[in-house]
């Protein structure tokens, strides 16, 4: 069974990898049911574990199926499903990773843009003040690269900006 992380897509590589280690984790641990929304998630080789680990982690399916919990504290720490979700999703034969399991910080459409207006108002650190002054800076040189008319106003303005700014 495949479980598919759609409509977004993973982009960073270290989120991935840790995903696709706890995807071959899954396949250490077999599934119990103890009551009708409750699940044990038993390591297979349980006896030839080290006595300090834990073998069995319970997982509850809440809100019928849209939200699980866990015991491991995986996903609250890293915000990836761990182990035992992901084999309990197996188990049950769910396809897709749950919305609510997909953190924006580890998606393709997590770099939100914030404009220059959106810098002036309020305290802000002046790393992140130059951090957003220089992706705004960027955008601008993209765009000044595909039209040459674009290219001499972005001269004008700089010229303009850099007077101004002697002058402070």
């Amino acid at each position: 069974m495949l479980l598919v992380c759609t409509p977004r897509k993973l982009s960073n590589y270290l989120v991935s990898k840790l995903k696709r280690q706890q995807v071959e984790k899954a396949a250490r641990y077999s599934v119990v049911q103890s009551a009708t929304s409750e699940y044990n998630v038993v390591h297979n080789n349980a006896s030839q574990r080290k006595k300090w680990a834990r073998v069995v982690f319970t997982v509850r399916i809440e809100d019928d199926g849209s939200r699980y919990s866990f015991e491991c504290g995986m996903y609250e720490h890293f915000g990836i499903l761990c182990c035992h979700a992901i084999k309990l999703l197996i188990h049950t034969s769910v396809t897709r990773i749950p919305e609510a399991y997909i953190m924006k910080r580890w998606t393709r459409a997590a770099r939100d843009f914030v404009y220059l207006d959106d810098i002036s108002s309020g305290p802000v650190s002046s790393q992140l003040s130059q951090n957003l002054l220089l992706v705004n800076a960027l955008e601008v040189v993209r765009t000044v690269n595909r039209d040459s008319q674009a290219s001499d106003i972005l001269a004008r303005h700089l010229s303009n900006a850099r007077k101004e700014i002697d002058c402070l």
